[in-house]
């Protein structure tokens, strides 16, 4: 006999005994009872046959990250629920709790496993495993080969070489073209561009006279790590042209763009270019190029010494037949640093909240509360960081030599002011709610040539994304419950906000009816968050109205307010709630919402349970959403 027949055979012989008995005495309502089916759709225990998951598991986070070796090609899955009625499944296949599943056959790079939970009720849940199948190769986006047949590359090309950078000489209409990506498996791939027009084929690609440039985009099999290798092929022709293709100094830059019918030029040189790699191509085929430094004839223009602080002039003359054309590098050395590093960046919000940074764009693998990630490198330029409650930040950028000559600040391309004294820049951003701010910190070296650009993208999170719970360990959209507690059908139900981490909402209905807000961790007031995250602040108990009817109200104590605030104690935002308890429904509807507060704006939000996220799993970091209600 199935348990909700034997629920309501109870129900039956409880309401007659009732009715025998001529009700309750003392006017007091009949006592409630629960004749619902069991709505929990939690896993307890989850392991797998190999890897290590990224976080802990923990039953309120619904989404989680397995690496695995590359020798691994198949996994399974051991699930046990909370609730002995709760049936998982992974596919159209049935999980029996606590023994493993069949064999999950994993493909290089990144593969999805969704186990949906279903409870006694009928309600569902998924948890999302995202399995990272690696190899030595996974993230490597280098090429094992570049080369031209029959054509020397200048720089030769090196496997181990940083070198990105080449340019070949050659008379031939058509060449065949090696690129060969290290990462040989599965996912690795190559985008050949020839003159900015995307190419099919390696074989007979087609010059055009003069210069052409080959653009070589290696993308890894991670599908995110790129390296760009540029190769300049200038194809002399049959001509009487005493004129250059192509002049360049490696390293550096003209005072002004290369013109053949230009012929004098300027360029500053700092100590670690010197000596200097010169470039000089003739237009026509067997023309004669020939250079000097301050009149002494260059027999190996790939290493031209310059007079150390001082200049240098550089000539180069072409001669065709009885014509000739005579060019002129005036080459500066300098002397002052070329140290455009910066030592660290901080972000700060209000006057004393720092924000994280993280390496590299937005990336929804990753974790944007773990602070292992936020450790500043000099050698790397892409950052990222999540703001929250404060429509500004003060960015510092700190050099490493403190005699630069300048640090420049600019957002989305906008240049902004900032202030320079012994090598710390500051500056105000100035930030708008639900978007991506590009800001561009270019440092200037004492040598006022060199110069290197960090780039950090900051995300300010809008009311609907912070109220939601973007800003989470997991950026699992398919989460029901953030900063909403969810009751169960009677009794006490505890809820996991998960913003953060760390949160716990409350409701008990008997026989006390109050809504805590405790700290997750250790079961006590005071709830704080370590890195830059919340605290909440002031109020921390509200008593509510009690239970009188299936259809009660409980009604939060007028004026509780909660305060959320950073770490450092600055305000974020406000919490006011109003909540309807109808039996063992859940807390949603036009009669359960919530008052919040943030960036000087207070919005009225319903209690919605089921997926509020208006998106896809792939969060647009860079777009900002209403949520709809």
């Amino acid at each position: 006999m199935s348990r909700i027949i034997l629920r309501f055979i109870l129900i039956f012989l409880l309401s007659l005994f009732i009715a025998q008995c001529g009700g309750i005495s003392g006017g007091e309502p009949a006592p409630f009872i629960d004749d619902g089916l069991s709505s929990d759709f939690f896993i307890k225990e989850l392991t797998f046959s190999s890897g290590t998951l990224r976080y802990p598991f923990n039953p309120d986070d619904w989404s989680n990250y397995l690496e695995v070796p590359y020798e691994t090609d198949s996994i399974t899955v051991k699930a046990t629920p909370k609730d002995i009625w709760t049936k998982l499944y992974i596919g159209d296949k049935e999980l029996i709790p606590g023994v493993d599943s069949e064999p999950i056959s994993l493909k290089p790079g990144e593969n999805i496993i969704k186990i949906v939970a279903i409870s006694e009720s009928g309600e569902e849940l998924t948890y999302v495993i995202y399995v990272i199948r690696c190899s030595q190769n996974y993230s490597i986006a280098s090429l094992s080969e570049l080369a031209i047949d029959g054509i020397a590359l200048n720089p030769a090309f090196e496997i181990s070489g940083k070198n990105r950078d080449f340019f070949a000489v050659t008379d031939n209409e058509r060449i065949t073209l090696h690129a060969t990506p290290t990462a040989q498996s599965e996912g690795a791939s190559i985008d050949v561009k020839v003159n900015d027009d995307t190419v099919s084929s390696l074989s007979e690609i087609s010059l055009n006279p003069g210069i052409n440039t080959i653009a070589i985009t290696s993308i890894a099999p991670d599908k995110k790590t790129k390296l760009i290798y540029t190769l300049t092929v200038i194809r002399q022709v049959d001509s009487s042209s005493s004129k250059l293709a192509y002049l360049k100094i490696a390293g550096g830059a003209f005072d002004k763009e290369f013109n053949p019918d230009e012929t004098t030029y300027s360029i500053n040189v700092t100590s670690t270019m010197n000596p200097v790699n010169l470039c000089a191509i003739a237009q026509a085929r067997g023309a004669n190029v020939s250079v000097k430094l301050n009149d002494e004839l260059v027999s190996d223009t790939s290493s031209i010494r310059l007079r150390p602080g001082a200049l240098s002039v550089i000539t180069i003359v072409v001669t065709k037949g009885s014509s000739s054309t005579t060019y002129k590098i005036n080459a500066q050395s300098l002397q002052g640093s070329d140290n455009a590093n910066l030592s660290s960046l901080k972000l700060m919000v209000g006057t004393k909240s720092f924000r994280p940074l993280y390496q590299g764009t937005f990336n929804r693998s990753v974790n944007y509360h773990n602070p292992d990630n936020t450790i500043f490198d000099k050698n790397i330029t892409e950052y990222c960081s999540v703001i929250y409650g404060f429509d500004s930040v003060t960015a510092t950028a700190t050099a490493e030599d403190n005699t630069v000559k300048a640090i420049q600040f600019a957002v989305d391309g906008e240049t902004i002011q900032s202030d320079l004294e012994g090598g710390i820049a500051t500056s105000v951003i100035p930030l708008q709610p639900g978007l991506v701010k590009k800001l561009e910190i270019v440092v200037i070296a004492g040598d006022e040539t060199t110069r290197k650009t960090y780039s950090v993208y900051i995300k300010l999170l809008n009311l609907d994304e912070f109220y939601w719970g973007v800003y989470a360990p997991s950026l699992d959209k398919s989460k029901a419950e953030r900063w909403e507690p969810k009751p169960g059908a009677g009794g006490s139900k505890t809820v996991n906000g998960n913003v953060s981490g760390t949160m716990r909402w409350s409701i008990t209905f008997s026989p006390t009816s109050t809504i805590v807000l405790t700290n997750y961790n250790d079961g006590k007031f005071g709830f704080k968050y370590n890195d830059g995250g919340f605290i909440a602040h002031g109020t921390q108990e509200a008593a509510l109205d009690g239970v009188v009817s299936k259809n009660g109200y409980n009604v939060t104590k007028p004026g509780t307010i909660f305060y959320l605030k950073t770490a450092e104690g600055e305000e974020v935002a406000q919490i006011g709630y109003h909540i309807k308890v109808q039996g063992g429904d859940t807390v949603e509807g036009v009669d359960s919402w919530v008052d919040f507060t943030y960036l000087g704006q207070t919005v009225r939000k319903p209690y919605k349970l089921s997926k509020p996220y208006p998106f896809s799993d792939s969060y647009d970091w860079y777009a900002s959403w209403d949520d709809g209600f």
